[in-house]
């Protein structure tokens, strides 16, 4: 077999393999790409996960190798992982984002090898990216879950080895206390059933045992029993959550349904709609499938929504550690609701973490264990399954018909290079395009181009002080002066030598000396935000590269 007959076989394997796959299932099917992303700085599991407003995601909290709890979290932007010091550790601790964006952080093991519970509390901002070490819990928690009403109020409950309850964190320093649970829960779900009242139930106690019968307790008003729940148990969570449930309803208009895995005494999957509290069987095209030509399915727990897309999402496996990767696409929509399961090309591991769904309505899954109940090796492995945009988190790796592009591109530009210079030869002037019109690449380093859009940067910069916001991007200054962030990029490269954020801190730097001249007494609090720096911690570090001195040693030495 020649080389181009193997890149045949090779494009031709996943059609192959989608057609044997629909023979083998009663059930649509697709293939979907599982591109790696960056791996964290820090492997981690029982961690929360979550996207933020603009696309930039954040992992907080958990514990790393060894089974030991971490107090840093990792925000990715600008195509890296950036670590964030945390106030406190969170091994499966509550993790919930609030609609302000806010996310808060609470309880979790007070040790090593998941042992007790904190009752340790603390925010995170993400237009300034810290953390703040904010309140306490009533109670020492792990093992917790939290909903959030239209009030801004937040009901915290569930717990391990420890009592529970249910209590109210209301932006105040410390949690209050609001009533005792009929049974004391683990990772329950809290389900909103009216803008003032809600319900929490699991399937396991707080000893990690299942109830012989589930009860439901009310945020307001008396426990009880759903018969549903005697024959389809729903799923247990049994990692760290920032939501309770999958939301498939519309809040504004006071419709309040959620949807919840759950399996009988056979095996068997299915999915419950829960809406107030009224629970039934969700009505689907064809059964939930268990099985793939490769064998049996094994379903993880979460399930998870995207609302722009009407789909909510189903993780699963051949086997954890091992093999390929299965979404269960739920077109909720549908009446019934419409199944079609997409799978992925044999993954070198497979790791157990809590999907989340992305700005472009692809699946990340970051962090997790491979192998099945071993909390001493998780893994820093990043993945993103492509349920949506195949435009989102530009990775290293390419297929082969974007090497194909790839390598068209390339002839393009050695074509138009060839030419230009054949025309300069002869003297012929070719004639300079807008530079927002020219092919990328085109230019050499240290164009005439680059030098003018240098100059119109430093002037923007200089100005207008853009440097003076934290959250600055490459786009907004390619925005501001009407061309794109490859321009942007390769001007800076080029003619300062340095990236876009060393570009922009030297300003910020600048700034910041200038402060400190004028102003001796300006305490440094307020010297970085004031400079445009993220935080404190960004703001030493950069000040100790530029000077090989802290603020206060350089101040000495001015004076």
């Amino acid at each position: 077999m020649n080389a181009w007959t193997k890149k045949l076989c090779t494009m031709l394997l996943p059609t192959v393999l989608s057609l044997s796959v629909v023979a083998a299932v009663d059930c649509p099917t697709r293939l979907i790409k599982a591109e790696r992303l960056p791996s964290l700085s820090v492997a981690r599991m029982n961690h929360a996960t979550v996207v933020l407003p603009g696309g930039e995601l954040l992992v907080a909290g958990g514990h790393s190798s060894g089974f030991v709890p971490t107090a840093t979290a990792e925000c990715f932007y600008d195509g890296e992982w950036h670590t964030i010091p945390m106030n406190y550790t969170h091994d499966h601790g509550l993790a919930m984002q609030l609609r302000s964006g806010e996310i808060i952080l609470a309880g979790g093991h007070e040790q090593p090898l998941g042992i007790g519970q904190t009752f340790t509390l603390e925010t995170y901002n993400p237009k300034t990216r810290q953390f703040i070490g904010y309140g306490c819990l009533d109670r020492k928690r792990c093992f917790a879950t939290g909903l959030e009403m239209d009030s801004g109020k937040v009901f915290i409950s569930g717990n391990r080895y420890h009592p529970d309850g249910i209590e109210l964190y209301d932006g105040s320093r410390q949690c209050l206390r609001i009533k005792d649970v009929s049974k004391p829960r683990s990772l329950p779900y809290i389900l909103r059933t009216a803008r003032d009242n809600a319900i929490i139930f699991s399937s396991y106690d707080y000893h990690a045992e299942p109830f012989d019968t589930i009860v439901i307790d009310r945020l307001k008003g008396e426990p009880f029993t759903e018969p549903l729940f005697r024959t389809w148990r729903p799923f247990a969570n049994h990692v760290m959550t920032h939501h309770a449930g999958c939301f498939v309803g519309n809040e504004a208009k006071g419709r309040y349904v959620y949807l919840i895995a759950a399996s009988d005494s056979t095996g068997r999957v299915a999915i419950i709609k829960a809406e107030g509290e009224r629970f039934s069987l969700l009505p689907t095209d064809r059964p939930v499938p268990m099985q793939s030509q490769w064998g049996a399915i094994h379903w993880q727990p979460n399930l998870v929504a995207d609302s722009t897309a009407g789909c909510a999402y189903m993780i699963g496996a051949d086997s954890l550690g091992r093999s390929r990767l299965y979404v269960l696409s739920i077109d909720y929509r549908q009446a019934p609701a419409t199944l079609t399961l997409c799978y992925t090309e044999p993954q070198d591991s497979i790791t157990e973490a809590l999907p989340v769904v992305t700005e472009g309505g692809n699946l990340l899954l970051a962090g997790g264990n491979i192998e099945s109940n071993n909390n001493y090796d998780p893994t820093a492995r990043v993945l993103l399954l492509r349920t949506g945009s195949e435009s989102e988190y530009a990775s290293a790796d390419s297929n082969l018909w974007l090497l194909i592009l790839g390598l068209l591109l390339l002839v393009t530009i050695l074509i138009g290079t060839l030419l230009w210079l054949r025309r300069k030869a002869r003297r012929e002037p070719l004639g300079e395009l807008p530079m927002e019109e020219s092919a990328p690449g085109s230019a050499s380093p240290g164009t005439k181009a680059d030098e003018e859009l240098m100059q119109r940067i430093c002037q923007l910069m200089e100005e207008q002080q853009l440097y003076r916001n934290s959250e600055l991007r490459m786009a907004d200054v390619a925005a501001a002066l009407g061309t794109n962030s490859l321009y942007i990029s390769r001007s800076i490269n080029s003619l300062r030598g340095c990236t876009f954020t060393q570009f922009i801190n030297s300003y910020r730097m600048t700034h910041a000396q200038q402060l400190l001249r004028q102003h001796p007494d300006m305490k440094i609090s307020v010297v970085w935000p004031e400079s445009g720096f993220a935080s404190e911690a960004s703001f030493f570090r950069a000040f100790k590269a530029a000077t090989g001195m802290t603020p206060k040693e350089w101040m000495t030495r001015i004076d």
